[in-house]
């Protein structure tokens, strides 16, 4: 997990910033919708940034209302958010292992983390993490299908095969983004693969502009 990278990057245009901000909260409000956690609901938040300067940085600590009974972790040292969402506890982690005992969690929560993680293996293991230390799970990342990149802002390119996709990123200047471990895009066909078949799992999508924009796995265990 690149932390550097987790969010996504529009241009500075204000409708671009109207479209991200209108994405997080159509991805917030479907989370609460869907896992319906209450004051005393322990949350796992996997991916937050130190920086939480832009709009888009931990759009999730800022939206929820019970900040007290959330963990945040990042491979980045964000205990800053501690001081900044009063109650909110954070881990420093390595390699993807999450160091939490097995349902530690009621939710975990992550968004635009899972296409930073590396290869596919380094992301189905980041899930399986996820869904051993919670009771439900819910995963969001960019629909690879949608028209403009959500990381570089670019349109159509990201279509094409992903060596040919990374090699035009370097000419155009997008180095950050021109390898597997920085930028691993994700079609909702092979999003669902990365799941074990012993849990109960619906794919959803959001939409802008009736485009598809992000995918979403929500994730429940047998018994919970």
């Amino acid at each position: 997990m690149n932390q550097e990278v987790n969010y996504y990057k529009y241009t500075s245009s204000g409708l671009a910033s109207l479209a991200s901000s209108k994405i997080r909260r159509k991805i917030f409000d479907l989370f609460m919708k869907t896992m319906e956690p209450v004051e005393s609901s322990l949350i796992l938040d996997v991916g937050v940034t130190p920086n939480n300067e832009r709009p888009e940085s931990n759009f999730f600590e800022n939206l929820y209302p019970y900040k007290n009974r959330i963990t945040a972790v990042s491979i980045e040292d964000a205990s800053n958010l501690e001081k900044l969402y009063p109650g909110l506890r954070f881990v420093m982690i390595k390699d993807g292992r999450l160091p939490f005992n097995d349902n530690e969690f009621d939710v975990a929560f992550s968004n635009a983390v899972l296409e930073h993680v590396g290869s596919r293996a380094q992301q189905r293991r980041l899930i399986v993490e996820m869904i051993r230390v919670s009771r439900k799970c819910f995963i969001a990342v960019p629909d690879r299908i949608f028209p403009i990149e959500h990381h570089t802002a670019l349109p159509l390119i990201h279509y094409l095969p992903q060596e040919l996709h990374r090699r035009l990123l370097r000419i155009l200047g997008k180095e950050l983004y021109a390898s597997e471990e920085r930028l691993n895009l994700l079609t909702k066909g092979i999003f669902k693969s990365l799941f074990p078949s012993n849990v109960k799992l619906k794919i959803m999508r959001t939409r802008l502009l009736l485009i598809p924009s992000n995918i979403i796995a929500v994730v429940t265990k047998e018994g919970f």
